[in-house]
């Protein structure tokens, strides 16, 4: 698990924070998790939610400023 500003999370949401960072849509990350829509869509809105972020931008920021283990363009630094 990965702490995200003292939230646990797991590494799904963690790829799918990384792929938002990145600018994917729901749809492109869909398919490169392989994954469904909804799926990926619920896990953004949990990712909005546990970080306390009103869309996808703040949420790519919080994730820079807040995840240790995040480089600039998304990428896993562990």
């Amino acid at each position: 698990d990965y702490k995200v500003t003292g939230v646990q999370t797991c590494a799904l949401p963690i790829q799918v924070l990384a792929l938002i960072v990145q600018g994917h849509s729901n749809k492109q990350i869909a398919r490169r998790l392989s994954r469904s829509l909804a799926t990926v869509a619920t896990h953004v809105r949990a990712i909005l939610a546990k970080t306390n972020t009103a869309n996808r931008t703040e949420a790519a920021a919080y994730a820079r400023d807040h995840l240790d283990a995040f480089a600039e363009d998304g990428t896993d630094r562990r």
